[in-house]
């Protein structure tokens, strides 16, 4: 059989099926790790909150230096090895039963999780280019929900059963998957730095193979020498409203903690709801994040007014904040019921906030230095997986209805201070990095 060539159907179809057995597993996780460490293992619930926090802290130090590795040793070296420790990590995790190892464990598994989603963008990028990048994404991004949804329902067995080796297999299965994905990365076929590099020089400045054309990054961006342009525009960390857009977009990504470790305990602790709930709500947010996904897509009033869906998804999260401890009040299938709705909302005001986010970052940062800025925006997330747990199980799930009411004001603060942050850009002259709409 003919090997595929960069950008080729037969790449498309393995970087799909890599990335739909990773999010299997990814679903396998994390339906059940927070239930497994503190309903099985035995450790408390503020204490495991506390270490998912610390890791997340840890999580923000792995990117960087693994990138570097990549660029010296070779992209498909670096992201092959950091999957096979991820896979033995995750063998592994599934028999800590002492509360020291599983500190050092989490942390040195979320530095590896958070180190190599910039891998496969860079994997991405190497591999296709222009509308075919984009189409290549979108079709990971699609396969990658849905194959969550299933490790989501299968974990529901497990959670059904609540017995140790059943949430160990998940575990397993989990560290499984990385083993598969591995093997699908070392069969791509990965240009390599030295062949792009000459590449861009060639008359006509493309890239064999889909790589980007002279002076252009695999991922698109421009990163040829601006010059005096650069000096037009500060660093981002002395961009007083776009530090303060991050800082709120932080915030607002609690919506993750809330679904992923707050959800699962609560559930457990405070409802007289069955675990396997916990696998049957996630799937409900995954399902429907894909359905608004396309609907979104088709939608260009979206990116048109950002403040204002901004504020639409702030209401979604405030409105499901109000249904959540009203749910807890009910039993049976009102009870399962009353949470689908809650997580309904949820999910609606995540993903208008994902659209509304992005696009007023998009809008507030120069474009001589747009890659630097997004960068920083990133750093939103790492302060969510910082704060998200320990807040969530120590505050949120210990004040009962009065944790809701704040998380719910959190919100409402947050998104307005996006949005105030975000509209100055109208008003900033094209000199000072502003641009267009369009």
């Amino acid at each position: 059989m003919a090997e595929p060539v960069p950008g080729s159907a037969g790449v498309r179809r393995r970087l799909a099926f890599g990335a739909a057995v990773d999010s299997f597993g990814t679903g396998l996780l994390l339906s059940t790790s927070a239930v497994y460490f503190v309903a099985v293992i035995g450790f408390g619930v503020r204490e495991v909150g506390l270490v998912m926090s610390v890791a997340g802290v840890a999580g923000l130090l792995g990117p960087v230096p693994v990138g570097r590795l990549a660029d010296r040793l070779g992209l498909r070296r670096v992201y092959c090895g950091a999957l096979l420790l991820r896979g033995a990590g995750y063998l592994g995790y599934a028999f800590v039963t002492d509360f020291r190892v599983f500190v050092v464990a989490t942390c040195l598994l979320r530095m590896l999780d958070q180190s190599t989603p910039p891998l496969q963008q860079s994997l991405v990028g190497a591999l296709a280019e222009g509308g075919e990048r984009v189409r290549t994404m979108a079709l990971v991004r699609s396969v990658r929900n849905t194959a969550l949804s299933a490790g989501f329902l299968v974990a529901g067995l497990a959670l059904a059963a609540h017995t140790r080796p059943a949430m160990m297999a998940m575990l397993i299965g989990n560290g499984l998957s990385f083993f598969v994905l591995a093997a699908v990365i070392a069969s791509l076929p990965i240009p390599a730095p030295a062949s792009i590099a000459s590449a861009a020089t060639a008359p006509g400045g493309s890239v064999p193979g889909g790589s980007a054309p002279a002076g252009t990054a695999a991922d698109g961006s421009d990163r040829s020498d601006a010059g005096p342009a650069l000096e037009r525009s500060g660093p981002p960390l002395r961009h007083r409203r776009f530090v303060l857009l991050t800082v709120s977009n932080g915030l607002l990504l609690l919506h993750d903690s809330v679904l992923f470790v707050l959800l699962p305990v609560w559930i457990v602790t405070r409802t007289s709801l069955p675990a396997a709930t916990v696998a049957g709500l996630l799937a409900v947010n995954t399902v429907l994040t894909v359905l608004l996904q396309l609907l979104f897509s088709r939608s260009e009033r979206l990116t048109h007014r950002p403040g204002a869906v901004l504020l639409a998804a702030a209401g979604f999260l405030v409105a499901a904040c109000a249904v959540f401890p009203a749910a807890a009040k009910l039993s049976g299938g009102w009870a399962v019921a009353g949470c689908a709705a809650a997580v309904a909302l949820l999910t609606v005001g995540e993903n208008l906030h994902a659209v509304a986010g992005w696009q007023l970052s998009f809008d507030l940062a120069p474009a001589d230095r747009r890659t630097e800025y997004m960068a920083v925006f990133n750093l939103g997330l790492g302060l969510q997986n910082v704060v998200g747990p320990a807040l969530m199980t120590s505050v949120v799930l210990g004040a009962g209805p009065g944790g809701w009411l704040l998380l719910a004001t959190l919100f409402a603060g947050s998104a307005l201070a996006c949005r105030a942050a975000g509209t100055v850009r109208a008003s900033l002259p094209v000199s000072q990095g502003g641009i267009s709409h369009g």
